[in-house]
């Protein structure tokens, strides 16, 4: 446990490090390139750049904040876990990937940090070594390995034009080869931040420990993506795509809010929200605001992150009950039931907390934007849909009446309530500061009266519907039948980049792994024989019709030849 406070202490000297060089890059608009020289290939440079700007700098204080305080979470969580050791530093490794994601400006940089991140992320997710985890951590780098195809081939593209610095190169680049660059870089993103088809991944990462759930799937791994298409929209828009990322962030959101109204664990009932905000975030990328994109990754890391750490708080004090109808009343933890009263709020866009300053310009943008009608439309119904999961949750895991366990005390820990405590103070108060400090010159948004209050109406709507249908059990009645295979496997996503990747891998095993000789000895030698034996007692079984048909076919013959 030493060694997990020990790294913990020295993530947030670093946090309150970098914190303040953000500040001081945004105020001084500074930008430092740090170039090392690794030789050369084919006449091609081969580098390795580092780009420390406020972007980066603040994005990777977020992160260094979030794993400070799954570290100290962990103290106590993973207690009596015997693997300690090797839990912290899969974790400081994937933080240094992390890093090498978020300053490279060098596509072989992002590589390396990108592959970091998806093989860190496996082990993370198949820590437990079960049949579950396996699975999980299966799907979850076989969807990431779809997406570094992508990444592969824009630096496969750029090393026609001699280097793979992108911020450099993409003047000299012609409008074709710019969007080919950005096709294959937004492959790579939308399989890492799980977007449709690829979304079945993040709930069955829900596999791994609570900590790194927080940290990986919540804050960090999956915003990846969004972070390297709002660097990649800095230099040149992708103007090219705007309606395909549009029309993927709408889908994405609405097919993670609906599927959440039918999930009973709370673990991936909060895997289904952080879907639907990156869905939220690709739609706000599809409209070029690249920086309101990355205001609202910023805002959402923290809140969700607390989200992820009083579901783990419940799910230890219940001894691994993840079901929350048998979960409830939670009046004996003020401290959890605070941090996840005000995740929840700051999840529903809350007046005056994290989320609300991000949300709420960019429910404004949309509208006075001059969209169309069916765009703001599905925005409304998502965020109806956010309402009305986030109430779900909140009623039927802390403020409801306890089904089964009556009585149970979840408290677990300082350790663990210190962590909570931080990031609820952080998801309070973090929102207007980096409001003032990105947007320092004040900005007017106009709009009507009745334009205002939809957004107002929508949330209501979501209350109303939560509180009639959900709570009073109308909604089993009457969609169960109709909406619940549909709600309950992901829009057939797990059919289609799930159990589909497993059944792949699972061939393969028998091939690569179980043997050559297995394979091509005395067991395929087996396989054939009981092949052969199928195909000729078929034959035995309907000896008449094979005559027939022999002669019809050498009729046919005679008939075409003559």
């Amino acid at each position: 446990m030493n060694i997990m406070l020990l790294w913990g202490v020295v993530l947030f000297n670093f946090f309150i490090l970098f914190f303040m060089m953000g500040f001081y890059f945004f105020v001084y608009d500074e930008c430092w390139i740090f170039e090392f020289k690794l030789g050369s290939f084919v006449s091609v440079g081969v580098d390795y750049v580092v780009v420390v700007d406020w972007m980066s700098v603040l994005f990777m204080s977020l992160v260094l904040l979030i794993s400070f305080c799954v570290f100290l979470y962990s103290v106590e969580y993973m207690g009596s876990d015997v693997n300690i050791v090797r839990f912290c530093f899969l974790v400081l490794l994937f933080v240094l990937s992390m890093g090498l994601v978020i300053f490279s400006s060098n596509l072989m940089g992002i590589l390396i940090g990108w592959d970091g991140l998806g093989i860190t992320s496996y082990v993370l997710v198949i820590y437990y070594n079960n049949v579950r985890s396996l699975n999980a951590g299966m799907i979850t780098f076989l969807s990431n390995r779809l997406g570094d195809i992508g990444l592969l081939m824009s630096i496969v593209w750029m090393f026609g034009f001699g280097n793979w610095n992108y911020f450099v190169y993409v003047n000299v680049m012609n409008d074709t080869n710019l969007g080919l660059v950005g096709l294959f870089i937004m492959m790579g993103c939308m399989t890492k931040s799980a977007q449709i088809p690829f979304s079945a991944w993040l709930p069955a990462a829900m596999a791994a420990p609570t900590p790194v759930s927080a940290l990986v799937h919540s804050s960090t791994l999956v915003t990846a993506g969004v972070y390297l298409l709002v660097r990649f929209s800095v230099y040149y828009s992708f103007d090219f795509f705007s309606w395909f990322l549009l029309g993927v962030g709408i889908l994405t959101m609405m097919m993670s809010g609906y599927c959440s109204l039918w999930e009973m664990d709370m673990s991936s009932v909060v895997a289904l929200s952080t879907l639907s905000q990156l869905g939220f975030m690709m739609m706000i990328l599809g409209f070029g605001s690249w920086l309101l994109a990355y205001f609202h990754l910023l805002t959402h890391a923290l809140f969700k992150s607390l989200l992820f750490l009083c579901v783990g708080y419940i799910i230890h004090g219940y001894s691994g009950e993840q079901d929350f109808r048998s979960v409830g009343g939670l009046i004996n933890s003020p401290v959890v039931m605070s941090g996840m009263n005000i995740s929840l709020l700051a999840l529903m866009g809350f007046p005056f907390l994290t989320s609300f300053y991000s949300k709420d310009v960019i429910i404004e943008m949309m509208l006075g934007g001059g969209n169309g009608l069916l765009v703001v439309f599905f925005l409304m119904v998502g965020l109806g849909l956010t309402v009305l999961y986030s109430f779900r949750l909140g009623y039927f895991s802390i403020w409801g009446f306890c089904l089964y366990n009556s009585g149970v005390d979840v408290s677990s820990g300082f350790m663990m309530e210190f962590s909570i405590v931080v990031l609820v103070l952080f998801s309070v108060f973090y929102g207007f500061f980096l409001s003032w400090w990105l947007f320092n010159i004040p900005s007017v948004i106009i709009v009507s009266v009745y334009v205002k209050l939809i957004g107002l109406i929508f949330i209501c709507f979501g209350l109303f519907m939560c509180v009639v249908v959900i709570i009073n059990d109308l909604w089993w009645d009457f969609g169960e039948m109709l909406f619940g295979l549909l709600g309950g496997s992901m829009w057939f996503m797990v059919g289609l980049s799930g159990n589909s990747m497993c059944r792949v891998v699972d061939e393969c095993y028998g091939v690569f792994e179980g043997g050559w000789m297995e394979v091509i000895g005395g067991w395929g030698l087996m396989s054939v024989l009981k092949f052969m034996t199928v195909v000729l007692e078929s034959f035995w079984s309907n000896i008449f019709m094979v005559y027939l048909f022999s002669f019809l076919l050498w009729v046919v013959v005679v008939l075409v030849i003559f």
